[in-house]
């Protein structure tokens, strides 16, 4: 069909009506891919211009989506917005994600708008199934907490291509772009080797977790202080809960640790005389192990931890405390900003947000000098 340039009715409504009409009347079914816009271009007779101008309208009332570099969808019938969002996450029971939970569950009812909550009982193919059930399902968008490792990084592609809006938190994925929140895992963890330091060790462990963005982090920046503190890097003291945890593609992520690999640390033929854990959880395990090897806090190991969770206080842990509530905050508003701006994010317009982990001194780093001296 050729547009009426004799019309008062502008070449691009007339375009827009047209498709409309096919999109309801099933010419172009649920997820199926219109002409390209130099085809439609062509077909009507008009510029590319015109063309862009009446699929940026349907785009607008949900009629179609644009997915850059893929096309654009026809997506007839779709839901009004239900004002709820949806948050995916390994375990509701950790506290880490408790407190994210609160910050965007606050940020989301100023905005009158409820939040879900989805766990994928930290088995990743059960994350999986949640994340493919967003397109199409009853929630506007979308926060996700990664369980560890790239088991999902195909579906959160997928979800991206899809268009559907969504945030990711506390750990993302380096190859595809998206928008997200974490902590300074790096900054964080230097500041907590660094402390050790500052209290005279030398001799300084770790306890590492499953491989994420987080932990990647977190190790960089306690390889980092050793290293502008003068300290070489000794592999015999980082003990990593994948030397003996999960198999690398089972998609579990276990719900403690720590014992064990303290308890290698202490068996080695010279202890470190501090541990940083990049985790609260994993210094909780290496606490119990210290107890039951005679050893104390801070008299025979210092300990730092990173989390800052509700228990950490009643321990009295040292620890790096993440702006947890901060981070649900700031990736509802980005959520929200996305949900009513109707927009996909082009490259260059992702919200990456870095926010500053913070030292809390407790009773587990005593301020003594190791050495004697």
């Amino acid at each position: 069909m050729a547009v009426e340039r004799t019309r008062e009715t502008p070449l691009y409504v007339q375009i827009r009506e047209e498709l409309r009409q096919r999109i309801e009347a099933g010419t172009y079914p649920a997820w199926e891919a219109l002409p390209a816009v130099d085809e439609l271009a062509v077909h009507y007779g008009v510029g590319r211009i015109t063309v862009t101008h009446a699929l940026r309208d349907l785009a607008q009332e949900g009629l179609v989506t644009r997915i850059q570099r893929k096309g654009t969808f026809a997506t007839p019938s779709v839901p009004s917005r239900s004002r709820t969002l949806a948050f995916i996450v390994p375990d509701i029971e950790d506290l880490f994600v408790c407190e994210i939970h609160r910050g965007l569950a606050a940020a989301a009812r100023r905005s009158g708008c409820r939040v879900s909550v989805y766990s994928s009982e930290r088995d990743a193919a059960l994350e999986a199934e949640h994340i493919r059930a967003l397109v199409g399902g009853r929630e506007d968008g979308a926060i996700i907490f990664p369980t560890w490792g790239r088991a999902n990084a195909p579906a959160i592609a997928e979800l991206k291509d899809s268009g559907f809006p969504f945030v990711l938190v506390n750990r993302f994925f380096r190859d595809i772009p998206t928008d997200w929140v974490v902590t300074d895992n790096r900054a964080g963890a230097e500041i907590a080797v660094g402390h050790l330091t500052g209290l005279g060790h030398r001799r300084i462990g770790c306890l590492g977790w499953l491989m994420s963005t987080a932990i990647e982090d977190r190790l960089a920046g306690y390889r980092r202080a050793l290293e502008r503190h003068g300290i070489a890097y000794d592999e015999t003291l980082v003990a990593s809960i994948m030397d003996t945890g999960p198999e690398r593609g089972s998609g579990y992520e276990p719900s403690s640790g720590g014992y064990d690999e303290m308890k290698r640390l202490l068996a080695l033929p010279s202890p470190p005389t501090a541990v940083f854990a990049v985790s609260d959880r994993l210094a909780v395990g290496a606490l119990r192990a210290l107890g039951e090897a005679g050893r104390t806090v801070p008299d025979d190991m210092a300990l730092v931890g990173f989390d800052n969770v509700r228990y950490a206080a009643d321990l009295g842990l040292t620890t790096m405390a993440q702006p947890a509530r901060e981070t649900g905050e700031m990736a509802a508003r980005i959520l929200l900003g996305r949900i009513e701006g109707q927009n996909v994010a082009v490259a260059g317009e992702y919200r990456q947000v870095v926010l500053p982990a913070r030292l809390i001194v407790r009773r587990t780093c005593g301020d003594r000098n190791p050495t004697g001296e």
